[in-house]
């Protein structure tokens, strides 16, 4: 049997489920892969590499492709078209002839249920998880995006977030909507920062790959322990003092009781007390330093606790609809 030779580039469709069956291929070179699309999901039936064959599905039956070839990389195939085939099947004896009929038919079942399970699989897998565990794994796959997009205009860093969702929804296979809706938790909380840029459109401003990196551990706790180890909301505004009392004395690295009050006091032009420095230490905002008067706190620490605890407050009540 004669046949052409065809060359495909890496990512070149070779044929399409549903294309009509031209013949078979030789594949003598590169690797291809073979799948099927169902539901909107794609099911990897497996791979060609050289000296196997294409297209012998529907070698007897003419019936369309039963599924699609990719080339992953160069690939060198020997097409054989379908009127050789007739001619060279001719001298293939009767019995032989049933066996591959029946080869191919157990072929096509198997194929079948093959792409059954790898279906409910995806939709299984597409199931799991909470929003915490999804906010997670959305955190990391965004620290990735950052750290090798980001640019920089006019002196301001900027990631912009044209078609971020569209690729969380492949890696993440969760919904367009649902994945919407905990970006929004990340930008509500200060995780990320989102401005219009008049060049990229929406982008985060000053993205930072290693607090969102930290952020998905944290989310990943959150989801297992649950939200009883965090602050009382009512504190986050004192703990924002804290914040703000370090960065203007960066130097003063210990309070007493009395004089953390009294500087929270003015921070806040409201009068505290030495029981709220005490809240402060039960919740483990600030820690004692060998002495019980002696108090001190890591401010950037209270910062993303702050910002990673009101995102896991967010997360708690975003659902994905059925």
């Amino acid at each position: 049997m004669k046949g052409e030779t065809e060359i495909y580039g890496p990512g070149q469709m070779i044929f399409r489920e549903g294309d009509p069956s031209g013949g078979i291929y030789f594949v003598k070179e590169g690797k291809i892969e073979i799948f099927r699309e169902r539901d909107g999901l794609q099911v990897s039936l497996g791979f060609s590499q050289p000296g196997d064959i294409l297209g012998t599905v529907t070698i007897f039956s003419r019936d369309s492709r039963s599924a699609s070839a990719r080339a992953l990389t160069q690939v060198t195939l020997l097409s054989i078209n379908v009127d050789s085939l007739d001619t060279g099947l001719k001298d293939v004896p009767v019995w032989a002839q049933a066996v591959l009929k029946d080869a191919i038919a157990r072929l096509k079942f198997v194929d079948e249920k093959l792409v059954e399970a790898k279906l409910q699989e995806k939709k299984l897998v597409a199931r799991v998880g909470t929003p915490f565990q999804h906010a997670s794994q959305m955190a990391v796959f965004l620290a990735s995006l950052v750290k090798l997009g980001t640019i920089n205009e006019e002196g301001v860093e900027l990631f912009p977030l044209k078609g971020f969702v569209p690729r969380c929804e492949l890696v993440l296979l969760r919904r367009a909507e649902y994945l919407e809706k905990i970006f929004l938790c990340l930008n509500q909380s200060g995780l990320v920062k989102v401005v219009e840029d008049k060049k990229y459109g929406s982008s985060i401003q000053k993205p930072r790959a290693q607090l969102l990196e930290e952020f998905a551990v944290f989310c990943l706790q959150a989801g297992k322990n649950g939200l009883v180890s965090f602050a009382p909301p009512k504190l986050y505004p004192w703990m924002s003092s804290v914040v703000r009392l370090a960065k203007k004395s960066p130097e003063k690295d210990s309070y007493s009781r009395k004089e953390l009050a009294e500087a929270l006091s003015k921070e806040m032009a409201r009068t505290v007390s030495e029981a709220l420095v005490g809240e402060l230490l039960a919740h483990s905002v600030a820690r004692t330093l060998g002495n019980p008067d002696k108090i001190g706190f890591n401010a950037a620490q209270v910062s993303r606790r702050i910002v990673f605890e009101n995102t896991c407050r967010l997360l708690k009540d975003c659902k994905d609809a059925d």
